[in-house]
């Protein structure tokens, strides 16, 4: 559990460096608990694509094959996966506005 939450946490620290590369507002003001909440609310299909790339570092064609689907199937779940915990840290943030 322990290993699982450090990769977690890994990945989450990477979604928010991509945002500030892309100077993107990253959803400011949350702890770890909130990040994860909205991390576990993520579809499995987009969690994993995800998950494959950003933390284990696969490239998108192994991660095609792991998953057997195509490599345009992948980059579309990572970018749509990034999107939707964009989008549900967001909804979080006004929800406690």
């Amino acid at each position: 559990a322990a290993q699982t939450m450090t990769g977690t946490m890994r990945l989450l620290g990477r979604i928010l460096a991509r945002f500030r590369a892309a100077r993107a507002a990253p959803p400011g003001g949350y702890g770890p608990e909130v990040l994860f909440a909205g991390w576990v609310e993520l579809p499995e299909a987009f969690r994993q694509a995800v998950w494959l790339r950003d933390v284990d570092e696969f490239s998108y064609a192994e991660i095609a094959e792991m998953l057997s689907v195509p490599a345009g199937t992948v980059m579309s779940r990572i970018s749509r996966g990034r999107r939707m915990l964009y989008d549900r840290l967001h909804h979080l943030k006004a929800a406690h506005v």
